[in-house]
């Protein structure tokens, strides 16, 4: 039970009753009787535990003390309680002492026991006391020497273990040999009581010293190098739960530089851990989502490919049978919207693709220069509709080969090219390009509309255009420049924009590819990546004679539609709606290519392939798979499953010749079945 020394000025105050009626020994000094005479023929010689102070009383409680125990209350910092009648402007502090807390007049028996009980939890620790750790107060006389000098002369010991004590975190004094607490202030002593305390037992609630391998030491560390270190723990409190906290400890060392103790003390994060959680938790929802949502897109995107390769295929059939011109326009205007329609949809699962990070780029070798060449061809219908002159400038020095991916590319240009001729009511627009300071600089400058300069942000905002209303001029998913300027960057480009209201607009894009230069070593052995007009170009207008060709197609439009095209190019074909019927006509019958859709019930196109090369009789049959997929991670597997190419939905009439036409010349078809 504590020692209380009770200073107050009335007689009839319950509070000494109450104090021994909770087993506490009470010293109490009366002014009306005799002040501070009144402690002498008691002779007692023990330092009080708490000081309850009338604050009516004007001396100083520490004066009431014999000055050899004053001094030693003062070093030990006995908690002072403040008794104070009644006043809304209490002010909760004591101007020249150490306190604890205060209780107000009249009291009562629960704020009495509530005050006590609290001062005791925070009392400083006594030499020789088996109920605290060891709290040695020589420890301060180095810390003493070292302060400004422009503190107050009379500051003491006790002083800096007051201001130490009330730190909210826990500050431990370590024994480098014993690893045990020499000093602990009351934050750290609430995790547990008694002496000889190690700092594994106060901080991590073991028996046995740590082992190393739970968590990194920072004593160890310190010990080690002689320097502070810093390290995050976790730590148990009572209670059980888990707390995270970062650790920083500081070495105290000998006249010789050797660590002897370690000053630890304890910064609680377990709230920034938390809320660090929460924020990784909530990446990881949101990334999920945009997972859904690309995959959501993805299927749309097969859904909405199916009747478009119908559109579109059955638009190009009659184009080609119909011969006067009225339906002709007719049947050019759909098929130019049914393009749109394609294109707005590829943008929206690039897009998609970008925002999942699932945009993967090839590195082989091909030809700037070419690719740069056939791009007005692309463009020949809208040019001379809106009477535009597209020119391209290629430098006379510039290496004509690269390594990199061609096809985005192309995908570049051709977004920015159509961005142009699309601002551009008429006039002019130049492609050039060249190699300055190892990297390909490719501009595109048009005498169109032009752009605000203060609007440039919204160029590459998605789904936003420089004219927001319902009722803009211009049509389009505000995508276009968006994944130009994705594709720039994933190719560790750059993308500049220079524009003039009214005069037009330019648009540079820096890529950093390696080149290849004629006749290298380096481009030994290499390939040149096909470009589709070269490829269109170098190939038979059509494979030699008539194949006998299966398609495995579950939609009965689709089939209808590739079943014309193939008989224009002057091919048989058989039709199945799923892969199981497929297999049993390969089985029957002979067929010099099969052309696979590789999403179909029963047996999807994926399973057919399988079987079809594990079967030593169908393993030489070549396959062509066909799909709304166009992300480069779904072609390789197509082809690492085993098809020799793949097509893509809608089906382009001169792409589908081109495939059949490369197996062919590369002596796949009309071959005989060894077996």
């Amino acid at each position: 039970m504590a020692k209380v020394l009770l200073l107050e000025t009335k007689k009839d105050s319950p509070i000494s009753n109450i104090l021994r009626s909770l087993g506490h020994s009470i010293i109490r000094i009366d002014l009306e009787e005799g002040g501070k005479e009144a402690l002498e023929p008691a002779k007692t010689d023990i330092i009080p535990d708490i000081i309850l102070w009338d604050e009516d009383i004007k001396d100083p409680p520490l004066n009431f003390l014999p000055s050899d125990l004053a001094r030693k209350a003062e070093a030990y910092s006995v908690q002072i309680v403040i008794l104070k009648s009644y006043n809304k402007n209490f002010l909760r502090s004591w101007v020249g002492g150490s306190h604890y807390g205060f209780l107000v007049r009249p009291v009562s028996e629960p704020a009495v026991i509530s005050v006590v009980e609290n001062a005791l939890t925070h009392q400083s620790a006594r030499p020789n006391s088996r109920s605290r750790l060891e709290f040695t107060p020589s420890f301060f006389e180095n810390l003493s020497s070292e302060l400004p000098e422009n503190l107050p002369k009379n500051l003491s010991n006790g002083f800096l273990s007051t201001v130490i004590d009330s730190l909210e975190m826990p500050f431990l004094v370590i024994d480098v040999e014993t690893l045990e607490v020499r000093l602990a202030n009351s934050a750290a002593m609430r995790r547990t009581i008694g002496t000889n305390v190690h700092c594994y037992e106060l901080s991590h609630s073991r028996r046995t010293p740590c082992t190393g391998n739970e968590h990194e030491c920072p004593l160890a560390q310190v010990i080690e190098t002689g320097e502070a270190c810093s390290v995050e723990h976790q730590h148990q409190r009572p209670t059980g739960e888990r707390q995270y906290v970062e650790v920083k400890c500081y070495p105290i060392k000998d006249a010789g530089g050797k660590v002897t103790h370690i000053i630890e003390y304890e910064i609680d994060i377990t709230n920034r851990h938390r809320y660090q959680e929460q924020l990784e938790s909530a990446k990881r929802a949101a990334e999920e989502a945009t997972l859904t949502k690309s995959q959501f897109i993805a299927n749309m995107s097969h859904e909405l490919r199916t009747p478009l390769n119908i559109i579109l295929g059955y638009t190009e059939l009659l184009a080609q049978e119909e011969t006067e011109p009225s339906k002709q326009e007719k049947l050019s205007s759909v098929q130019r919207a049914g393009k749109n329609l394609l294109a707005m949809v590829n943008d929206i699962l690039d897009f998609s693709q970008i925002e999942a990070n699932r945009l993967e780029l090839e590195h082989e070798l091909f030809s700037l220069c070419d690719l740069i060449a056939y791009q007005p061809s692309f463009f020949n219908q809208q040019l001379s509709s809106k009477q535009i002159n597209l020119k391209t400038d290629i430098a006379k020095d510039m290496p004509c080969r690269f390594y990199g991916d061609p096809h985005r590319i192309h995908q570049v240009v051709t977004n920015l090219l159509s961005n142009a001729i699309k601002f551009t009511p008429a006039g002019r627009i130049i492609l050039s390009c060249r190699y300055v300071e190892e990297k390909v600089v490719i501009e595109v400058t048009d005498t169109g509309i032009g752009i605000d300069p203060d609007r440039y942000d919204k160029l590459f905002t998605p789904f936003e255009q420089i004219e927001g209303a319902p009722n803009r001029s211009y049509s389009g998913t505000g995508l276009g420049l968006v994944i130009v300027k994705s594709l720039v960057e994933k190719m560790e480009g750059d993308i500049q924009v220079e524009s003039t209201p009214g005069e037009g607009s330019k648009f540079t894009v820096s890529l950093p590819l390696q080149p290849s230069y004629p006749n290298s070593a380096h481009e030994a052995g290499q390939h040149l990546k096909d470009d589709p007009k070269q490829m269109q170009n170098s190939q038979p207008a059509s494979t030699e004679g008539k194949l006998h060709i299966l398609v495995a197609e579950d939609n009965k439009v689709n089939q209808q539609l590739i079943k014309l095209i193939l008989k224009n190019f002057g091919h048989t074909c058989d039709t199945a709606p799923e892969g199981k019927t497929a297999l049993n006509y390969l089985q029957s019958q002979k067929y010099d290519l099969a052309i696979v859709d590789m999403h179909m019930p029963v047996m999807d196109g994926y399973q057919l392939v399988k079987v079809i090369r594990r079967d030593p009789k169908l393993q030489w049959l070549p396959v062509l798979s066909l799909s709304a997929a166009t992300s480069r991670a779904e072609t390789d597997e197509f082809l690492r499953i085993g098809c020799n190419d793949y097509l893509h939905k809608p089906i382009d009439t001169h792409e589908l010749q081109k495939k059949i036409n490369r197996i062919a010349n590369r002596g796949n078809l009309n071959k005989i079945n060894p077996q």
